[in-house]
C-alpha cells in the first residue's frame, strides 16, 4: 500500500513539522478506514462457499483489486500504525499495531511456522502451497520490530 511508504517517509523525515505529523495521521485514518477490517467480514464476491471459506479477521485488505486479506498487508499496516505511533505516542496506535501482529501470530502454521499469504480459507494455515516469500520476509520483518517495541514499553 503506497500510503504506507509515505507515513514511513514523513515520520522519519517531517517529525519535527507539525503539519506532517497532522498529515501522517490523517494518512493512517485513511489506510485504516479502507484497507483494515477489524471486526467478522464476508468476501465481496457470489462464489462464497461458507462451509470452506472463511476470511480472519483483524486483517489488512491487499488492494483495491485484490480486496482480500493479505499477511503482508496486515504486517504493512501493523508497521504503519507503528511509524505514527513512535512520533505521537498515542497509545491507541500502539495496541492497533499488536493487534494485528497478534493476529499474525495467531494465522502462523503451528509446525512449520509458515505464515499464509492468503487468510480467506478455512485451511489456508494448514496449505502450505499458501505461501509468497516476499511476503514471509516483509512480515517477518515488520514482527521483529514489534516484538522490538513491545520489549520498549
Amino acid at each position: 500500500i503506497d500510503a504506507d511508504n509515505l507515513i514511513k517517509y514523513m515520520t522519519e523525515n517531517l517529525s519535527d513539522d507539525p503539519a506532517s505529523v497532522e498529515n501522517a495521521k490523517e494518512l493512517l485514518r485513511f489506510v485504516e478506514d479502507q484497507f483494515v477490517v477489524w471486526g467478522q467480514f464476508s468476501p465481496l464476491n457470489n462464489n462464497y462457499n461458507p462451509e470452506k471459506d472463511y476470511w480472519y479477521s483483524p486483517a489488512g485488505l491487499e488492494q483495491y483489486y485484490w480486496y482480500v486479506p493479505i499477511d503482508g498487508s496486515t504486517s504493512k499496516i501493523m508497521n504503519a500504525f507503528l511509524d505514527v505511533y513512535s512520533i505521537t505516542k498515542e497509545p491507541l496506535l500502539f495496541e492497533k499495531a499488536c493487534a494485528l501482529g497478534d493476529m499474525i501470530t495467531r494465522m502462523q502454521n503451528k509446525e512449520t511456522g509458515v505464515i499464509p499469504t492468503h487468510w480467506m480459507k478455512k485451511d489456508c494455515i494448514e496449505n502450505l502451497s499458501n505461501y509468497w516469500i516476499n511476503c514471509q520476509i516483509g512480515t517477518a520483518t515488520y514482527m521483529m520490530r514489534l516484538a522490538k517495541a513491545v520489549g520498549e514499553i
